[in-house]
């Protein structure tokens, strides 16, 4: 046990202390602080512009629609609320020619009551102008045609605008709200396993190649050896998550009223803490069923370059899974039979269940029998990863195949 802690203690401090570690920590801390000030900080600096700001742009129109000019502005400034709408008689050529010289910001062309052309320099990400006056022309068409029927005015108005009321009587969970940080969460948790695991195998093969191991192994256990830097890589991947999530809820809490109209946001900053103990359950548990598996093929190199060769098989698995569980979740069948085969096989339930539990129906008995299996198929990997550790780290020249490490390990 004291060699177990030695070679802790020895792997943990080994990523505190390192600048690369630490620099990539400090960074993402950063830009997460930039991101989540980022509407503060434009407040700031856009002081000094509010009176460019407040003036109001300007879209022309023309009107050969047919319906009467007075209507069509009260209807098109009502919902153009940041334009100025202008009455124009110039026909189409000459007002392309004037929105190319950004006398207007755009043009609308009524060639009809449900056909226009808008005539715009850059279609703006923000820019709604063709929506609203989609709405806009329909409304007025079902009106007129309402009031060409014999119905009154008032009655066509409240006809098209009758309100729908309606109420969602929620008995399991909604997948809408859950998606955004169910999917961070995932991403999160592969980029994290994926990362570490491959800390896990670079780092024992390059001791290998330095031939740093051969004294290790001859005076200290494999197993200490392996759950050692397993564990100890483990710890420097949870403080650096810590870190970088700690700090994300902190800038968004000083930033809470900024972010007040962001749902998005809003919603992956107050998941549940149900959410994020689950997150924390599998991110532990998924990181070290792959980081043994990648510390044993990282073994079998005899160079650092061997590693990426080793551990593609590996790789592909995960992400298959991570394709699997990705298209679970857009096509909302977090529940189906592959989903449910996946929650609970060892390699891909880190994934799977979690999913399971943030978007979908489980019972609590198939969250505890996945668990178990995954804890179960852990600590057995772990034993044998220490194993072809042991046989692993002395062996050089071309990598083994699979089958020869198990002989070796049927003989040892």
């Amino acid at each position: 046990m004291k060699q177990f802690w030695t070679v802790l203690r020895f792997e943990f401090g080994g990523y505190l202390k390192s600048k690369a570690f630490v620099g990539i920590t400090v960074a993402a801390v950063l830009i997460i602080g930039v991101l989540l000030f980022y509407p503060r900080l434009a407040e700031i600096f856009s002081a000094g512009k509010e009176q460019r700001e407040q003036e109001r742009g300007e879209i022309a129109l023309r009107n050969g629609s047919g319906i009467p000019d007075e209507a069509l502005l009260a209807a098109l400034g009502a919902g153009l609320t940041d334009k100025d709408i202008v009455p124009v008689k110039d026909d189409q050529k000459a007002l392309r020619t004037a929105v190319e010289r950004d006398d207007y910001d755009g043009a609308l062309v009524l060639e009809s009551p449900l056909q226009y052309v808008y005539i715009v320099q850059t279609v703006s990400i923000n820019d709604a102008t063709t929506g609203i006056v989609d709405e806009t022309l329909l409304q007025m068409h079902r009106q007129s045609a309402l009031v060409e029927r014999g119905v009154p005015p008032g009655e066509a108005q409240e006809i098209i605008n009758a309100p729908v009321q309606g109420r969602v009587d929620r008995i399991g969970k909604n997948q809408m709200e859950n998606f955004f940080y169910t999917y961070v969460l995932i991403i999160l948790l592969y980029m994290a396993i994926m990362l570490y695991g491959q800390y896990v195998a670079i780092g024992v093969a390059s001791e290998k190649g330095s031939r740093t191991m051969e004294l290790l192994i001859t005076s200290a256990r494999p197993i200490s050896l392996m759950f050692g830097k397993i564990i100890g890589a483990g710890l420097a991947g949870l403080s650096q998550m810590a870190a970088l999530i700690g700090s994300g809820f902190i800038f968004f809490n000083l930033n809470r009223p900024y972010w007040q109209g962001n749902e998005i946001i809003s919603s992956l900053f107050d998941m549940p803490l149900s959410i994020m103990l689950y997150c924390l359950l599998f991110f532990i548990a998924g990181y070290f069923i792959y980081a043994f598996l990648y510390g044993a093929l990282g073994s079998l190199a005899s160079r650092s370059e061997d590693v990426n060769t080793l551990v593609t098989p590996l790789t592909m698995v995960f992400m298959v899974v991570f394709f699997i569980v990705i298209f679970g979740m857009y096509s909302g069948k977090v529940d189906s039979g592959l989903m449910l085969f996946c929650s609970f096989f060892p390699l891909s339930s880190p994934m799977a269940m979690f999913v399971r539990v943030a978007m979908g129906e489980v019972l609590v008995w198939e969250v505890v029998l996945s668990v178990v299996l995954l804890i179960a198929t852990t600590v057995g990997l772990g034993i044998l990863s220490a194993r072809i550790y042991r046989v692993g780290v002395l062996l050089y020249g071309k990598p083994p195949r699979l089958s020869e490490v198990f002989k070796m390990l049927r003989q040892a």
